[in-house]
């Protein structure tokens, strides 16, 4: 700004008196041709009544009449040169077509002004015609306009040029006046304007600086909003500018991915160094949308390419695994309902149709009944377990929680076992009487302790044991429950597995049991309802453990609506 003004005020300066010394020099130049155009008439009218004889008379005998400041030329009525006081007449041309000649013979004066470019002098004439008819011409010579210009640059120059340093010293005071209060000004705060002319711009400034920290204020919301979620996403996320730079990624691509370092700035060829997750990458960048499936670290993520308005693709990485593998189960269940559904049905089609066709004997009807009645029986129970799994894959946990002594429903479902442990040969009891409190539900508990017990009974040998033992940890109050037999066991590859449904170590003893393989599969459902954990230890021929740990009675988990237990087995 300094600058600007200094320049400006210099430019100004040189203008106006450049300006003015030409002004001048015009105004003066007119008033001296005027005064130069008074005076050579003057001089040649004071001769106007005298004849051309005359005069050569009178300037022959009287030279000092002649003037000497100026040109005087006598001419004859044919334009020839009779006298002239500067130069010889014979040798001048012929005057006759000359302006002021021509226009004095015709109305008795005339004048005019030449310039010559050879000496760049201005002359001006003035004649006027004799009673004779001879004419006298008045001439005078003045510098031009231009070398009165010439002459009066170098003072001008002079001039300028000191008041140049004048107007630069000045304007560089003014610009400390003028600029010093503007940078005194206040920006974070209220502005005060120093100049009554800044109220306006000081106007502007406070409502547009509300304005940016009003939309400041909602970016920062909404980047922190963006950030929680990106954080806190279970899912990953990407943002790839349109170079295929990674621009955004959340925790969740650093758990994917395995990473030990930030991936932002790096190429995401980096991270899908798969051919073609790249071109489906590259594509997304191009404008088109597409899905792939990613497997990391035993884990399957579905991906889903989609680009940004502005150029860029964003990707995003949902995890697939449990869904996959709850579709797995799916398909498992459905294959295996289909497959245990078909074996009863098969063997009830195959007696009744036998019967129907009367093929059998009449002593074999009974025993073809009581085929048919056994597998209706094992139809039914399995029918009766996958409602019931159903049901309890709606349940998720929680709700109409009661206070429920397990201890309790432990030793009324063994009563309720007693009498078929007995038929087995197996002992059974259930140690200790001290109540065991537990948010629970009590039709569900004793639906637990019954598919316990009756596996437990079934897969005994005779003479077996089934004991059920109770501990409560009194710091966290947790109930702990073990249900143990000595029956024939389970190898250890197959511990895990027992807990998926229709999975059966030794299937032939399951047909031989009339099991449904869901007895297990329906127990760890329970345990997981009620917040519990199970798990199984066992040795082949020596028994088996199945340990039950509860969550101990808080009131966050239990609601005042009770349960009725229905009637427990089959």
């Amino acid at each position: 700004m300094r600058a600007r003004i200094r320049r400006d005020m210099a430019l100004l300066t040189a203008a106006s008196i450049t300006l003015v010394a030409v002004a001048l020099c015009l105004i003066f130049y007119r008033q001296f041709a005027m005064t130069l155009q008074a005076e050579i008439k003057a001089r040649a009218e004071m001769f106007r009544e005298m004849n051309a004889a005359q005069l050569m008379a009178a300037w022959s005998a009287q030279p000092v009449f002649v003037p000497n400041d100026m040109r005087m030329t006598l001419i004859a009525p044919d334009g020839t040169a009779l006298y002239d006081n500067t130069v010889i007449a014979k040798t001048l041309d012929n005057h006759a077509d000359r302006a002021e000649i021509r226009r004095a013979r015709a109305v008795g004066f005339g004048a005019s002004s030449r310039y010559s470019d050879t000496l760049r002098r201005q002359t001006s004439y003035f004649a006027v015609r004799l009673p004779d008819g001879c004419i006298l011409r008045a001439a005078k010579t003045s510098d031009s306009i231009f070398a009165l210009f010439g002459r009066a640059l170098p003072p001008v120059a002079a001039v300028i040029t000191l008041l140049a340093i004048i107007g630069h010293i000045a304007a560089d005071r003014l610009t400390s006046r003028i600029v010093e209060p503007l940078n005194a000004m206040r920006l974070d705060g209220e502005i005060i304007p120093p100049y009554d002319e800044l109220t306006p711009l000081a106007r502007a400034i406070t409502e547009q600086r509300e304005r940016i920290a009003g939309q400041l204020t909602a970016l920062a919301e909404r980047t922190a909003t963006i950030n929680v979620i990106m954080d806190n996403m279970d899912e990953g996320a990407l943002l790839v500018s349109r170079q295929g730079t990674i621009v955004a990624a959340n925790p969740s691509i650093g758990t994917i991915f395995a990473l030990s370092q930030p991936v932002i700035g790096n190429n995401i060829l980096t991270l899908l160094r798969e051919p073609h997750l790249a071109e489906l990458t590259r594509r997304a960048l191009a404008g088109h949308r597409h899905e792939a499936t990613l497997k990391r670290q035993e884990r399957e993520y579905r991906i889903y390419f989609s680009p940004v308005l502005g150029g860029g693709a964003a990707l995003l990485f949902l995890d697939t695994t449990e869904s996959g593998r709850a579709e797995r189960l799916r398909r498992e269940f459905s294959a295996n309902v289909s497959h245990e559904l078909k074996t009863p049905l098969t063997s009830i089609s195959g007696y009744a149709e036998i019967l129907a066709e009367g093929l059998a004997r009449p002593g074999d009807q009974a025993k073809f009944l009581a085929k048919i009645k056994d597998e209706s029986a094992r139809l039914l129970a399995l029918i009766d377990d996958i409602l019931l799994l159903s049901r309890l894959d709606e349940d998720r946990g929680g709700g109409d929680f009661t206070e429920t002594d397990i201890a309790a429903i432990a030793a009324k479902t063994a009563a309720v076992l007693a009498e078929k442990a007995e038929a087995a040969g197996v002992s059974l009891r259930c140690a200790g009487q001290e109540p065991m409190p537990i948010p629970g539900k009590p039709s569900l508990l004793a639906e637990l302790f019954f598919n316990l017990l009756e596996n437990a009974i079934k897969y005994n040998r005779p003479g077996g044991e089934v004991e059920v033992t109770f501990r409560r940890d009194d710091h966290d109050r947790r109930v702990t429950v073990v249900v143990r037999d000595t029956g024939i066991g389970i190898p250890q590859a197959a511990w895990e597995r027992v807990f998926e449904r229709f999975y059966r170590v030794d299937t032939s003893r399951a047909k031989k049991t009339g099991g449904t393989g869901l007895g297990l599969a329906i127990a760890k459902h329970i345990v997981l309802i009620h917040h519990g954990e199970i798990s199984l230890t066992s040795r082949v021929g020596e028994g088996t453990s199945v340990t039950l740990m509860f969550p101990g009675w808080t009131t966050k988990l239990l609601t005042p609506a009770p349960v009725t237990a229905p009637a427990i087995g089959r």
